[in-house]
C-alpha cells in the first residue's frame, strides 16, 4: 500500500472534544462537527481544496436533497483535495 502524505494522515485524526457538539435526534444524540472547524482542517492539510455540486437545478444553482417541507437538508458534492476527487455528502 501507498504510504499517504503526512498531512492526509491529520484529515483522519479525531476532533478535539471540544469541536464536537450534539444533536438530539429522537432517543439519541448525534455527533456533528461544524462548517468552520472542517473548512479549517481541509485549509491546514491542502489550501487549494475545493468542492463543487455534483448536480444543477434548471436555475443553474446547486441543486439540494429536500425535507418533506421542501426545505434544503444535504447536497452532493464532489471534493477534491491534494488533487484526488471523492464523492461527498454534507448535511
Amino acid at each position: 500500500m501507498p504510504e499517504q502524505k503526512p498531512d492526509l494522515l491529520s484529515l483522519r485524526k479525531p476532533f478535539p472534544p471540544e469541536q464536537v457538539g450534539q444533536l438530539p435526534r429522537g432517543n439519541v444524540k448525534l455527533a456533528y462537527v461544524g462548517h468552520a472547524d472542517v473548512t479549517a482542517r481541509l485549509l491546514d492539510v491542502d489550501p487549494e481544496w475545493n468542492w463543487v455540486p455534483l448536480t444543477m437545478g434548471e436555475d443553474g444553482l446547486p441543486r439540494f436533497d429536500l425535507d418533506k417541507n421542501g426545505n434544503p437538508v444535504g447536497l452532493w458534492v464532489m471534493l477534491t483535495i491534494h488533487g484526488v476527487t471523492r464523492l461527498g455528502y454534507g448535511s
